[in-house]
């Protein structure tokens, strides 16, 4: 899916999740011209984590955050 406004594509992968009462909003990117994925996890009420490494499918970067949601909880994700 593309965002017209600055040629981003998401994944259709991106959507919210709940665990531990909180609730993240999971970002799997490309940037114009890259053909790597991006993952990023936002929340309201803690700062974004953006990953400092890149994916080659959208889903590997899905199963990054699924890796490290089962392994470390949402908490760690929402940590200031």
């Amino acid at each position: 899916m593309k965002d017209d406004n600055r040629g981003i594509e998401y994944s259709s992968l991106c959507g919210s999740t709940t665990q531990e009462g909180r609730t993240a909003r999971v970002e799997i990117f490309r940037l114009p011209g890259r053909t790597r994925w991006s993952l990023a996890v936002l929340s309201d009420d803690s700062p974004s984590i953006v990953w400092s490494t890149d994916f080659a499918t959208d889903h590997e970067a899905y199963a990054e955050f699924c890796r490290r949601l089962e392994k470390e909880g949402m908490l760690s994700l929402l940590e200031l």
